[in-house]
């Protein structure tokens, strides 16, 4: 898998990072960026990967988000616009409110 990266030994030093922080669960990291590598196209992996070896980011979950952040980035989509939403106008006297306090003998019943 680390062949399939513009920098194999970048990539195998990845890995071998996953493998110190995470020993138990090496094969869903590997499996999870076997599948990362499927839904991104090969510039973004390769930017993803050299981002996490910079910052030292060695979980495979972690490095999904970073992919969706930089496929994100390049895609030239505009925002989509909301449209505004009214808000309506409270009348002031229903703020002062105060709440009814309970008699606490009422607490003492029940218990008893």
């Amino acid at each position: 898998m680390a062949l399939e990266f513009n920098d194999p030994s970048m990539a195998m030093e990845y890995l071998a990072q996953i493998r110190k922080s995470n020993p138990r669960y090496i094969r869903d990291q590997v499996m999870y960026i076997k599948k990362l590598k499927q839904n991104y196209e090969k510039e973004v992996m390769d930017r993803v990967l050299n981002f996490c070896m910079t910052n030292a980011i060695f979980k495979a979950t972690d490095m999904g988000s970073v992919a969706k952040k930089f496929c994100a980035e390049m895609s030239p989509e505009a925002p989509e616009t909301m449209a505004p939403v009214s808000v309506k106008n409270l009348d002031r006297s229903s703020f002062k409110i105060t709440p009814e306090k309970s008699n606490i003998s009422d607490y003492k019943k029940l218990m008893n």
